[in-house]
């Protein structure tokens, strides 16, 4: 036993001789964001690790050729010999702004966006037809991204609000935020409880207008001083309006429009 005990202890020695425990010097990975790709790469091989240079990348506030990213990230280990990949800069962007005037807005923004510009709407009150009227940058400016443009769109109708029942002051203030327009106001005497209450209106509430279009309305009591009368609104020299006291009727949709009716 003592002779087979002795054998196996010689084999087990030749077939698995004892290593020596070699340690192994890690290396911390350096920053090399922002340096040349030559700059890099020299750098990391004199810490003992392998640049590899992938494909860029396009960025907008990185030289082409400087270095936006790395794999391994900076501050890990690695081993000696160990790879490290480099993503240069391909340098920024640059779009040149279509033309889109007389587009829907969705539109316009669709195709903006879609060429990789940000995008504001800004609406237009004024008459015309509905769609883009200008851009900022203007057309054909050439931008470099990332980049916002503002595009500025003609609202071509609003809804007329209703406006029977309310005080004229009321009544004008709601027209403007539809972006509309006091037209002829024309007074109906004799029912004191209800002066300057708006007791009919012509085009009728939820019609389809034009931005800017005008709206005329029948006030109860007595027409003010036209001095006095602040908040009458003179139409603009042109446009054709009805005479005080005979309003259009409204569209015929079927339904009777609502009115106030002041008593006897």
């Amino acid at each position: 036993m003592l002779f087979f005990a002795t054998g196996y202890l010689v084999a087990a020695w030749r077939v698995f001789p004892a290593s020596e425990e070699t340690a192994v010097s890690l290396i911390t990975v350096e920053n090399v964001t922002g340096q040349s790709t030559a700059d890099a790469a020299e750098r990391l091989g004199g810490s003992g690790l392998v640049a590899l240079v992938e494909e860029g990348l396009h960025h907008g506030r990185v030289r082409a050729g400087d270095i936006v990213a790395q794999v391994p990230m900076p501050g890990l280990l690695a081993a000696p010999g160990d790879t490290v990949r480099l993503v240069p800069s391909r340098g920024a962007v640059t779009r040149e702004v279509p033309g889109l005037e007389g587009l829907p807005r969705a539109q316009a923004v669709q195709l903006l966006r879609g060429m990789g510009f940000e995008t504001g709407v800004a609406p237009v009150v004024e008459r015309g037809p509905p769609g883009v009227i200008r851009s900022e940058p203007p057309t054909g400016a050439r931008v470099t991204l990332p980049a916002t443009v503002e595009v500025f769109v003609r609202e071509g109708e609003t809804i007329a609000p209703d406006l029977v029942g309310r005080p004229v002051a009321a009544a004008v203030a709601l027209l403007d935020s539809a972006s509309l327009a006091p037209g002829a106001v024309s007074y109906l005497p004799g029912a004191p409880e209800l002066a300057g209450i708006v007791l009919d209106q012509a085009p009728s509430a939820g019609s389809n207008l034009d931005v800017g279009s005008l709206v005329s309305f029948v006030v109860a009591g007595n027409a003010p001083d036209p001095a006095g009368a602040e908040f009458i609104e003179q139409p603009p020299p042109g446009d054709s309006i009805p005479p005080f006291g005979r309003l259009p009727p409204p569209p015929d949709t079927g339904v009777p429009p609502r009115r106030v009716v002041p008593p006897r």
